[in-house]
């Protein structure tokens, strides 16, 4: 009995037959990178804001459907697109307001999405090589900042965010963004995304990915795709990023197993290692200051403070308390997208922006009829492209954590998800049964 970590017995063989960076076309890499861009990068949207930037990008993902004779809608995305559209047009109907700007930008946001997935010849290998190339870029950025070597640079700028009492500001540069403190000293890593916990979910999607696509990634690509994964998720010390790290990895884990025998040892055997993960990772919450230290005093403020004061407490847990009055007033179909429903308890004097939890924020949006909407579809989707329904399973439920930390369904990267369904897929990314996939490959019989 063997236990393979993110490949198979045969995995170097295998690599021989499709290798992950050949197999993406420069027009893939740049169509997932400009995803991600449009997915948490402020810098773009400095001069004119979003919406300009969304309506041209939409209209190039039309033309790009047109060029390569895709219809504009097919069946496989009907789901998705068509019941968060019920649930907007239910949400005029209750509030009686129809906020057209909002529900037309959010639902142009879902398409693009849902264009991207079906342009992109295996979304998966494409997505994994970008982010690690944005993981080796942002390292040598955050390197050369902590090194005090870009300092000059932006002690010369204005920044986009600054903070009166901690003096901390973001400076977004469009290939990194940079987190100081007030005498300009580089904080964590947040590449060139909005925030460090923001970064930390794109790697931990992208390392999800690899636990489920190992078999047919590569044996040496997806080996590097995961230590330039790890490293650069250290860089960011983001609590949700740490809590979620190894129970990533633990999904890449597969067992080799010939007979009865040797599967029930691999089963006693992750069932062993399973409870060694959960000890370990408490352990290390205890010991890990920060996150501890972090979590607990958001926990202990969200309590302790009055609901009246609540909306200017943006922690996730004070966040979580605060979207809870919403979802409970609206638990079907949510509050919706425009602050006039969406906050109508809270008008803009009695709030902060910046709310800290995604996943509180979204099912107050949408009630529990979208958060279901979209674990199923995401469930579905990651299921048709991996063939593995409980590690997809287990994937959704790191997603769904993930949420906790940042407002990942503000954009159109995780909005993608639910669009797996659709995904071109043009070679296998899954362990088939009794490897399948090996014997075919190899002419090995089981």
């Amino acid at each position: 009995m063997r236990i393979e970590f993110f490949n198979t017995p045969f995995g170097k063989k295998i690599d021989n037959f499709k290798d992950s960076y050949s197999s993406v076309s420069k027009f893939d890499f740049v169509l997932v990178l400009v995803l991600l861009i449009f997915s948490g990068n402020p810098a773009p949207a400095i001069p004119f804001g979003w919406e300009p930037l969304l309506v041209g990008l939409a209209i190039v993902i039309v033309s790009l459907l047109i060029k390569f004779k895709k219809p504009v809608f097919e069946h496989a995305g009907i789901g998705p697109l068509g019941m968060f559209l019920l649930i907007c047009i239910s949400q005029v109907l209750v509030f009686m307001y129809f906020p057209y700007i909002s529900i037309a930008g959010f639902l142009m946001r879902l398409f693009i999405s849902y264009a991207v997935v079906r342009l992109v010849e295996n979304f998966v290998i494409a997505y994994i090589n970008v982010m690690t190339r944005l993981c080796q870029a942002s390292l040598f950025f955050w390197i050369v900042g902590k090194l005090g070597l870009i300092k000059p640079l932006l002690a010369a700028l204005s920044p986009l965010h600054l903070n009166p009492w901690t003096g901390h500001a973001v400076y977004p540069l469009l290939l990194h963004t940079y987190h100081t403190d007030q005498s300009l000293n580089v904080l964590r890593n947040s590449g060139m995304f909005w925030e460090p916990g923001a970064f930390a979910g794109y790697i931990l999607l992208s390392m999800i990915f690899i636990a489920l696509g190992g078999a047919t990634i590569g044996w040496h690509h997806h080996r590097q795709n995961l230590f330039w994964s790890v490293v650069t998720l250290l860089s960011t010390l983001s609590t949700t990023g740490y809590i979620v790290l190894p129970f990533a990895i633990l999904l890449g884990f597969r067992h080799v197993g010939s007979n009865k025998r040797e599967r029930l040892k691999r089963g006693m055997l992750l069932y062993l290692f399973v409870i060694a993960v959960v000890i370990l990772g408490f352990t290390a919450f205890n010991r890990i200051e920060f996150v501890y230290q972090k979590v607990r005093d958001q926990a202990h403020k969200a309590l302790e403070t009055p609901y009246s004061e609540i909306g200017f407490n943006n922690t996730r847990f004070g966040t979580a308390v605060f979207d809870w009055q919403y979802i409970k007033s609206s638990p079907l179909i949510g509050s919706g997208l425009h602050e006039r429903t969406r906050y109508w308890m809270h008008p803009g004097s009695e709030r902060t922006d910046g709310q800290g939890n995604g996943l509180t924020d979204f099912t107050a949006k949408f009630g529990f009829l979208g958060l279901g909407a979209f674990s199923y579809f995401t469930f579905f989707g990651l299921n048709k492209v991996f063939r593995q329904p409980m590690r997809s399973f287990f994937a959704l439920l790191l997603i769904v954590a993930m949420l906790n930390g940042e407002q990942f369904l503000n954009f159109p990267l995780f909005m993608g998800l639910m669009f797996f369904k659709c995904a071109r897929i043009t070679y296998p990314l899954h362990y088939e049964n009794k490897y399948q996939l090996t014997q075919k490959l190899m002419g090995y019989r089981y």
